[in-house]
């Protein structure tokens, strides 16, 4: 099984890139940076959890489902749950 995570941290020249998807582990600048600072492992979340969250946002922006308060509430509810989760 692969194992597809993705960086939803703050770009860092040199170490990673917001939204950078990895595929079996993390780039060794990366994992690096983990060692030093095991914080980052935190910002490495598996795309299954944040699928919901890509879900909303593909319909949004593909779809052109309606974006209203209560989906944003919504939307935003789920991905501070798998953050509260992961962190």
């Amino acid at each position: 099984m692969i194992n597809v995570k993705v960086y939803i941290g703050p770009t860092i020249p040199g170490v990673a890139t917001h939204g950078t998807i990895y595929n079996n582990g993390p780039s060794r600048e990366l994992e690096e940076a983990m060692k030093k600072e095991p914080a980052f492992k935190g910002l490495l979340v598996p795309v299954d959890k944040l699928s919901v969250v890509i879900t909303l946002a593909l319909a949004f922006l593909i779809l052109h489902e309606p974006v209203t308060s209560k989906n944003l509430i919504g939307c935003g509810l789920i991905a501070a749950g798998t953050l509260f989760m992961v962190l």
